[in-house]
């Protein structure tokens, strides 16, 4: 077994792993940019948690539950099923990450989703936590950063 000699920032391995994402966003390959955008959005999610205010994940989620709570108390919006939770949500933000990661069950073997449109979700997340944190820390915004925000926002 190598000695292991080499410490990598977190940091470090999120930026490089959010550049591989964009460029396989800008090559059509969703489903790695949706990976690696993921573990780019934990990553850097996790550092803007630890400075205390909410990752984008954490931000999306409590809107959309404040707006299904409010379309709750509004009989002419409601529709079928039950109620909206947290944790529903939160597994509904991940599906497509966690359905193409996983292999379940007999038969669990396709997935109904859009690639590209869940991939550029999840970059847009990881790229909100990297704009909260480059207001804090010494980082840069990439030209495929700026792309994307010119391309897809």
């Amino acid at each position: 077994m190598p000695e292991l000699t080499h410490v990598t920032p977190k940091m470090t391995a999120a930026t490089e792993l959010l550049e591989m994402g964009l460029q396989m966003y800008f090559d059509g390959a969703y489903i790695a940019a949706l990976h690696l955008a993921g573990g780019v959005d934990d990553i850097f999610g996790g550092y803007v948690t630890r400075s205390g205010t909410d990752s984008a994940f954490e931000s999306l989620k409590a809107g959309a539950l404040r707006i299904a709570e409010h379309l709750a108390k509004h009989p002419e919006y409601q529709v079928q099923g039950p109620p909206a939770t947290e944790k529903g949500i939160a597994r509904a933000m991940n599906y497509a990450r966690n359905r193409t990661k996983h292999l379940d069950e007999q038969g669990d073997d396709e997935i109904l989703f859009a690639p590209r449109q869940e991939a550029e979700d999840m970059l847009r997340r990881a790229l909100t936590n990297y704009y909260d944190l480059l207001s804090r820390l010494p980082l840069e915004e990439s030209e495929l950063m700026r792309r994307f925000n010119h391309e897809c926002i």
